[in-house]
């Protein structure tokens, strides 16, 4: 039962990672847009 804990965890940890490596390399690769900024603070999980 441990094992499967660890695992579910460790899934959820990744793709907590990979959302928020995607947030950032949208707002690095386009500066110019200002609102994206502002969409992603309140709808999205801060990382």
């Amino acid at each position: 039962m441990e094992i499967e804990y660890q695992r579910q965890t460790d899934e959820m940890y990744f793709f907590g990672y990979r959302c928020c490596l995607k947030k950032n390399r949208i707002m690095h690769d386009i500066p110019s847009l200002p609102s994206d900024e502002e969409d992603a603070a309140p709808g999205g999980p801060s990382c």
